[in-house]
């Protein structure tokens, strides 16, 4: 499992072959971009409530970072929300995560 995979070196990592049931190999490319390269997980907690969110790396195949809300708030499912598309008509390197986060003491 490699630790750390540098942006440069991503494409030979999403090339992959598989054995399909006839017995032939059949070589894929992924489709997997650098905004889809990361997953996110709701964190479920004691109280039967999320606590925050774990960021995985799909292509290293490990946790990358967590989050974890302030005491006294409890949240949903995180969202990825991607960023807009700058005047070249590029994609940002920029994503955002979303969730719902309720304040058990203040509401």
């Amino acid at each position: 499992q490699p630790s750390h995979v540098p942006p440069s070196d991503l494409s030979s990592l999403l090339t992959f072959d598989i054995n399909a049931r006839d017995g032939t190999t059949k070589r894929y490319k992924s489709t997997l971009s650098t905004y889809d390269r990361y997953g996110y997980t709701a964190i479920f907690g004691d109280g039967g409530h999320f606590i925050g969110y774990a960021k995985w790396d799909m292509v290293n195949r490990c946790l990358n970072s967590t989050v974890y809300y302030e005491d006294g708030e409890v949240g949903g499912e995180p969202m990825v929300v991607r960023a807009k598309k700058d005047a070249s008509n590029r994609k940002k390197d920029i994503i955002y995560v979303g969730s719902y986060v309720f304040n058990e003491e203040e509401n």
